[in-house]
Order: structure tokens, then sequence, then C-alpha cells
């Protein structure tokens, strides 16, 4: 095992690394330390930012690499991966993570609703939730699939890929690779 951490961060981009830019809208520019910068406390984890692109700007030679290094964090004894991206190909890179990851490691997908630049940003957050997931210690701390939202996990079966978001209702978006989105509301 790890001495220094146990979860490997990746950072793909999407809204969740975004904020205002002059005149431009909201535009991917926060490298995952600078997402996590105002949040108390630290997390125990390592960060590597790979892309700062916009989610429907993702490829998938892109996903392709994000799986790779996920295997080889396996073999260097990480226990969870975070992958922090856009929230418009997040179940379609879970699902394809699920094919293409075998590592008896829980692997998180995560993303946010609102940009940096806006109140109320939800992206610190939600890694730090998708965190404490991939590492077993949210929730009950079992191995396996965590869907992850408002600051739960919920247990899945068979799967170690999971989604979390939050939205900005508050509502918490559910779900598996395999299985239909689902919303509910508090």
């Amino acid at each position: 095992m790890l001495e220094r951490t146990q979860v490997l961060v990746l950072g793909l981009g999407g809204t969740i690394s975004m904020r205002d830019a002059s005149g431009a809208g909201a535009q991917p520019s926060l490298y995952l330390a600078e997402v996590l910068d105002g949040l108390p406390g630290e997390l125990n984890v390592d960060l590597e930012d790979l892309k700062l692109v916009p989610g429907a700007a993702l490829v998938f030679h892109v996903v392709l690499q994000v799986a790779d290094r996920i295997r080889r964090a396996g073999a260097e004894g990480y226990v969870g991966a975070v992958v922090v991206q856009g929230t418009d190909t997040l179940e379609e890179v879970a699902y394809a993570l699920h094919l293409l990851v075998d590592e008896p490691m829980t692997v998180v997908v995560t993303g946010a609703m609102r940009h940096g630049s806006s109140l109320g940003a939800d992206g610190a957050a939600n890694i730090a939730a998708a965190v404490a997931t991939a590492a077993g210690t949210h929730g009950e701390g079992q191995q396996g699939d965590r869907a992850q939202g408002d600051d739960r996990a919920n247990s899945q079966k068979s799967r170690h890929i999971s989604l979390s978001l939050r939205s900005p209702r508050r509502g918490r978006r559910r779900g598996s690779p395999t299985a239909a989105r689902q919303a509910t509301t508090d």
C-alpha cells in the first residue's frame, strides 16, 4: 500500500474546472489544486491534471489514456481513483471505464453543476465526497460500485464504476453505468 495516499484524482476539465473568462463566458481554466483550494482541511490524494477541456470536447482516446492510468494506479497500490470531468459525457466515460478497467479498486466519476465562479460552486465538495467514497471511508466502506450525490454514497452491486453528481437544486442522480438515469429530489 501507499504511505502518502490511497486515492488518485485525475482531472479532465468540464464545468468543475471552469470560471468566467472576460467576455467569453465560463471556460475550463482551473486545475484540480485550484478547484480544491477553498476546501477546509486537506485531502490526502495525488492530483493529476490530464486535460482541461469542456465535457462535450472529450474524445475517446483520452478515455483510453484515463483507463490506462487507472490500471497503472491499481498496480501502484492505490485503492481508489476519482475521475473529474464534464457532466456532458460523465455517464459514457463511466461506462467505458467499466468495460476497460479490471482492477480491484473503486473508481468514481464526478463533475459539477456550477462552475468555479458561480455562487455555491459545488466542485470542491463533489471531489471531496468522491475521494471519501473511492477511499472506502464514506458510507459503508465496502469495495464496489458507489453512486455519489449530496454527500451520500449508495451501494450498487457488481460494478466498480460510479457516478457522482450534485444538482443545484440539491437533488441527486443515482445510477450505475448500465442503468438508465434516475433523478430524485430531497
